[in-house]
């Protein structure tokens, strides 16, 4: 398949919003990094309730541009397993800022990284990838 695409414009930002430019997929990525979620049920049960036909077009997309690959599950072949590629992965520091910028407007929310991200930044995204990383092995 031909990914390739005309671009609006040759900045950075748009480019990255075209691939993740919607709420629901940094939500998805959220939820494989720092809930461990790899399947589309699981995925499905994530609280913001997201519906089934958008779930399915996200995982595809996403799958589609890099950040995920999708593979049999090992145990039940009904199911499929999504798991984050390096180019994945490498949306932590992102997720990090947007949970970091989240929670300085917004006392509701909870950022269990917030106080880690604030004192070792680089550390707790080493340790995180590299648990990411096991899980792909």
């Amino acid at each position: 398949m031909n990914q390739t695409k005309h671009l609006r414009s040759d900045c950075p930002i748009s480019f990255t919003l075209d691939i993740l430019g919607d709420k629901w997929s940094l939500l998805i990525v959220r939820d494989a990094v720092f809930a461990n979620k790899q399947t589309f049920n699981e995925f499905l049960h994530s609280d913001e309730g997201i519906a089934r036909n958008i779930l399915a077009d996200r995982l595809t997309r996403l799958t589609e541009k890099g950040i995920f690959t999708k593979q049999a599950h090992p145990i039940d072949g009904r199911k499929d397993m999504y798991s984050l590629t390096e180019k994945g992965m490498q949306l932590l520091p992102v997720l990090l800022d947007m949970a970091s910028w989240g929670s300085s407007y917004e006392p509701r929310t909870t950022n269990a990284f917030a106080v880690s991200n604030s004192r070792d930044r680089q550390r707790l995204i080493t340790d995180v990838t590299k648990k990411l990383r096991k899980k792909i092995v």
